[in-house]
């Protein structure tokens, strides 16, 4: 009697297993982190360095500004977008960044394999 409700429980976990590892995978997926995401987290933290600075000014493909009472450019840099002095990585893998200013706004035009995409970063007095 034992051995034949271990059997049937042996069995209906066997059943489920294939369910169960369907289920595990479509996680799996959802774990990877997306480039996506990343930018946009990394967008929001540019945004919020902006945001506290001034005197932004758009050059050479550089953006200079004043933050916390020192100088400050975001530039792109080996395929990297950071913040210097120092180097505060925020975009990784780019093939191109550059800055425009339109409508009073500071944008962001980035292309990574081809994909082509703008954001626009803070106002611009």
């Amino acid at each position: 009697m034992i051995l034949e409700q271990a059997l049937i429980v042996l069995l209906t976990a066997l059943a489920c297993l294939p369910a169960v590892m369907a289920s595990l995978n479509a996680l799996r997926l959802l774990l990877i982190p997306s480039p996506v995401i990343q930018d946009e987290i990394a967008l929001c933290q540019l945004r919020r360095i902006l945001s506290l600075s001034h005197d932004m000014e758009v050059a050479s493909g550089q953006v200079h500004f004043i933050y916390h009472g020192e100088e400050a450019r975001i530039s792109p840099v080996n395929g990297n977008l950071i913040l210097q002095p120092g180097t505060q990585i925020f975009l990784t893998e780019l093939d191109q960044c550059s800055f425009s200013v339109n409508d009073g706004l500071l944008y962001v035009s980035t292309v990574r394999e081809g994909e082509v995409h703008e954001y626009a970063l803070v106002p611009v007095s």
